[in-house]
């Protein structure tokens, strides 16, 4: 079970979550770069690579070494590649005591940890799950302590003003989705109870 979760996390099996969070991280690094003005070749060259040694320790200084080598062999230009190599170092991690600096490498990070939360984030955490033959009320239940203190913290981590009102709607999604969902298991229980004693009586 574990070598499947993580064979889907490499992108092996039915669900690609390492290409899915690679393409959410682009768009919403995209869309925080038009927000704040940000460069956008900077911030969509880091958004694509910044996961490019993800199966290393220290993906993150292993990745803006690959990523300052993969550029090398393109036109990008050698002015900018400092940046999206600094922006890459940054990202790792959940949580952060203090801002992310600069502007290019505050929207990776925020883009990063936005892919992390709401609706889609959900769904892909559950699908991950599925191919590990988890059965839904297990992965609700491992995902108890995870929405409880976890994904808070990712929320109040952003560094800019969109994502943060971005990330509160998020969290407030995935929690509103959580207790539906959990509603719903707790009556299928009950009325399977109910079922199994009907059952005993005949």
């Amino acid at each position: 079970a574990a070598a499947l979760v993580e064979g889907a996390e490499r992108g092996e099996g039915p669900f690609n979550y390492r290409w899915e969070h690679v393409r959410a991280v682009v768009r919403l690094a995209g869309w925080l770069a038009r927000e704040l003005d940000a460069d956008a070749d900077v911030v969509e060259a880091a958004a694509w690579l910044h996961d490019v040694r993800k199966a290393e320790p220290q993906h993150a200084l292993a990745g803006a070494q690959e990523a300052r080598r993969i550029l090398a062999d393109t036109d990008f230009p050698q002015a900018q590649m400092g940046r999206v190599v600094d922006a890459i170092e940054k990202h790792e991690g959940l949580f952060r005591e203090t801002p992310v600096e600069p502007l290019e490498a505050a929207i990776l990070w925020d883009a990063d940890k936005l892919s992390k939360l709401g609706a889609t984030a959900f769904l892909h955490w559950l699908a991950v799950g599925y191919q590990s033959n988890a059965s839904t009320e297990a992965l609700m239940a491992e995902n108890e302590d995870w929405l409880r203190d976890v994904q808070p913290r990712i929320a109040a981590s952003m560094n800019t003003g969109p994502a943060r009102a971005e990330a509160r709607r998020r969290l407030s999604a995935m929690q509103d989705f959580h207790a539906a969902l959990a509603r719903e298991l707790a009556l299928e229980a009950h009325v399977g109870d109910a079922d199994a004693s009907a059952d005993d009586e005949e």
